[in-house]
């Protein structure tokens, strides 16, 4: 009996006019929909390349730090012998700028003149790696870290922020400030009125 009932559209009935504009919207917005679709994935893949470039570069930063790393710690200890055979001389590691190479009877000469900046730089890194009061200070500070409460964690957060920041140093003072001079005028006009 339903089914009697229910009319069943033709391929001969007319469109009305809302119905030909609805399916014209209907036809741009799924355009638009599979536009925004395709760019959203081409922005994936490059997000996606850039992600992959990025990684790569820093395992490459890794790489290139730890040889130079090992690179100072050669010059170091090709700096602290002689010329005369292999003796220590007496100012180890006071300027590798001018290791020159081993020469054919197995002597190394080394320029002791200066140290550059970037030479200055690797060795402040060699010293601290060497140096295990570093390391044990460092590992002792992360283990009072994680014994602090929540509170106090918040707490240190803020006054390193506080700290190391000149612009948040100035935005407190001005914060305040700025709450002293409120006080003061609600003071005073409580004042004023009684």
């Amino acid at each position: 009996m339903l089914e009697d009932k229910v009319a069943t559209p033709t391929a001969q009935t007319p469109l009305s006019p809302t119905d030909a504009s609805d399916s014209r919207l209907v036809g741009i917005l799924t355009a638009q929909r599979d536009r925004l679709k395709q760019r959203a994935q081409e922005l994936e893949q490059v997000m996606l390349g850039k992600s992959q470039t990025i990684t790569e570069l820093n395992s490459a930063l890794e790489r290139m730090q730890h040889e130079n790393m090992t690179l100072y710690e050669r010059i170091a200890y090709l700096s602290s012998y002689s010329a005369q055979g292999g003796r220590r001389s007496a100012t180890p590691g006071t300027g590798v700028a001018g290791a020159a190479a081993a020469s054919s009877s197995g002597n190394v000469a080394v320029d002791m003149a200066g140290t550059s900046d970037v030479e200055q730089k690797y060795r402040t890194l060699y010293e601290e790696q060497l140096n295990p009061f570093t390391e044990f200070a460092r590992k002792e500070r992360r283990r009072r870290y994680l014994q602090l409460g929540q509170a106090d964690r918040f707490t240190l957060h803020i006054t390193n922020i506080l700290s190391n920041s000149s612009v948040a140093r100035k935005a407190l003072l001005g914060y305040l400030l700025a709450l002293h001079l409120l006080i003061v005028f609600t003071c005073h006009v409580i004042a004023s009125k009684s």
